[in-house]
């Protein structure tokens, strides 16, 4: 009588089937995530979209951008009024958040005084989609852990609150983010600027830029303790030139990639300019790391600044400075 052959693999064609599978899934998986990350970069771009076209809608109703966020250069901020709010919550009704910026009441009140209100200091720690780049690993609140909210040099009741996560930072100087050292992009401490001011043109000046979870990202609600001459929080929603994109160290002379843009997507990041537009910048692009273009330990200019020593993605920073820039 003839034997049937088993059924099944024997153990060596199960081996090679294994074998051609994981071959496959080698060859697979690299396409596979750049296709996610490629819709993840185009999400990312139409969130940059949107927030331009509320910054040229607020812009309309204004006549200038909102201030990249409002407070005192002295010692002690006013007792009220709109202190301490960053440029994003401003901008909520053109990003149909209106029933949100109403809640806030911004215009009438400091961030510390919602803070103090235990119903409502819940309200800064939503997560705005807007505002996030998917690509990003920041979780909901910045780096999923309590953010310090001071104030006037002190705490606002409690101790520490979550701060609701910007991926999206205005650029809001080119080497000091303090009020007196001399602000150069669109949105940066009360400032009350036009396109009327951007010398440059539009086109050839960015207006927000990334910045991601290795650097600390930002808090789309505002700054902390912004009374005084110094930074105060201001890189909670705004950001500096002076630092290379995309560096994730702490270079020597500068305060950290924590005042600077970067992102979680390979090779770059996305900006928005003064037009709306959207690009993609290179993390090669032409940067000038000397002492002269990059500042001193607080990112202050240095007495040897010139506007000469400054590379492309710099001169992308200053709204004014007169200088022929271009990526091509």
């Amino acid at each position: 009588m003839r034997k049937s052959s088993p059924l099944g693999f024997t153990l060596v064609e199960l081996l090679v089937v294994i074998a051609i599978i994981g071959v496959l899934i080698a060859l697979l998986l690299p396409a596979v995530q750049q296709a996610r990350e490629a819709a993840r970069r185009m999400s990312c771009t139409n969130n940059m979209k949107q927030i331009g076209i509320a910054l040229h809608n607020y812009h309309d109703t204004y006549k200038t951008f909102p201030p990249g966020c409002i407070g005192s250069s002295t010692a002690v901020d006013p007792p009220s009024g709109p202190q301490m709010w960053g440029w994003p919550v401003f901008i909520l009704p053109q990003i149909e958040q209106t029933a949100l910026h109403d809640l806030l009441n911004p215009n009438n009140r400091r961030l510390v005084d919602l803070l103090n209100n235990t119903t409502q200091r819940d309200i800064v720690m939503q997560r705005i989609d807007a505002y996030r780049c998917p690509s990003d690993r920041t979780k909901d609140t910045v780096k999923g852990t309590p953010q310090t909210f001071d104030f006037d040099g002190t705490a606002a009741v409690g101790t520490n609150y979550f701060g609701g996560t910007l991926n999206y930072l205005g650029v809001g100087a080119f080497a000091s983010l303090d009020l007196d050292d001399r602000p150069s992009g669109p949105l940066f401490r009360n400032s009350e600027i036009g396109f009327k001011d951007m010398v440059d043109g539009a086109s050839n000046s960015f207006l927000v830029g990334e910045r991601d979870f290795d650097c600390s990202s930002g808090v789309w609600a505002g700054v902390r303790n912004d009374g005084g001459p110094g930074p105060r929080g201001i890189n909670y929603v705004t950001g500096r030139v002076s630092i290379p994109l995309n560096y994730k160290t702490k270079p020597t002379g500068n305060n950290g990639c924590n005042e600077g843009f970067s992102s979680s997507h390979p090779g770059g990041a996305m900006f928005l300019f003064g037009d709306a537009s959207v690009k993609f910048i290179s993390e090669n692009i032409s940067f000038n790391n000397s002492d002269a273009a990059v500042g001193d330990n607080k990112g202050a200019l240095k007495n040897n600044f010139t506007l000469t020593n400054l590379g492309v993605f710099q001169r992308f920073g200053l709204m004014n400075d007169g200088q022929a820039v271009s990526l091509q």
